[in-house]
């Protein structure tokens, strides 16, 4: 699965959002987008699946423009992780099992097959103990990981992720993208982040909006100490260490700019 995305460009009224975004993630690889609030993150991945519209550009998902592919064909491919707001009235398990809706017909039922995929989601994420709460009595953090659960039930060969692991606890928060980690080895991911030094433990690719300018990449080659003082306009310092035979970075914020 490969998504490309070439001279997008996009506007609210009069106001430049972004121009000229180029990028391309292929199979087995994470892109992790990251920007200051504003920047118009969450407004990229909306333009990719053509919930808005770019100015100009175009994105394509194994060489095919998204604008032409059927509503129904292009969910079976892709899936959305949005931001978690608000629940709803439906069950955890029912919720996740409404991800496989694309896969049914008009006016299918959800089979036993589906409760059995939600079920070993819910077991992947553990998060057995609110299987059968309503969605609507979660926090913030729960509701997010049922959300992940139910993009995850529809098998998606691209899977789109608006700050998965925002209103998680630490430890939620890498189970999260050890999970993203783990599905990454047969499905593309990109994902919304605030945390730099996630991009670079788990993303292989990088792009950094701000001020309607990019910058694309390699992860280790776009998140550098003068591209983050430029983003967020403050000095950080970027180091790395060895942790059971695996490189792990971490970032020191030095002081404002």
């Amino acid at each position: 699965m490969k998504l490309e995305v070439r001279n997008a460009s996009f506007s609210y009224g009069k106001r430049k959002v972004w121009e000229n975004v180029n990028f391309t993630v292929e199979s087995n690889e994470i892109l992790a987008i990251l920007g200051p609030n504003g920047a118009g993150k969450t407004t990229l991945l909306k333009s990719i699946m053509n919930l808005l519209s770019f100015d100009t550009g175009e994105a394509l998902l194994n060489g095919r423009d998204m604008k032409t592919i059927p509503h129904k064909e292009l969910w079976k491919q892709i899936a959305y992780v949005p931001q978690a707001k608000q629940g709803s009235p439906s069950n955890v398990r029912d919720m996740i099992v409404l991800g496989r809706s694309a896969h049914l017909s008009l006016f299918g039922q959800p089979t036993k097959y589906c409760y059995e995929l939600a079920d070993n989601i819910i077991s992947e994420l553990g998060i057995e103990h609110l299987a059968h709460k309503n969605c609507n009595e979660l926090s913030g953090g729960e509701l997010q990981m049922v959300l992940i659960g139910r993009a995850l039930i529809s098998e998606p060969k691209l899977l789109i992720m608006d700050e998965p692991e925002s209103n998680l606890d630490y430890r939620n928060q890498l189970q999260v993208l050890e999970m993203i980690k783990k599905i990454s080895d047969k499905t593309t991911c990109i994902l919304n982040t605030h945390y730099p030094e996630h991009a670079l433990r788990y993303a292989h690719k990088a792009l950094i909006v701000c001020r309607g300018k990019s910058s694309f990449g390699r992860v280790e080659e776009v998140i550098t100490e003068e591209n983050l003082k430029d983003a967020f306009s403050i000095e950080v310092h970027i180091g790395s260490k060895r942790i059971n035979d695996e490189e792990n970075h971490y970032i020191i914020p030095m002081k404002l700019t």
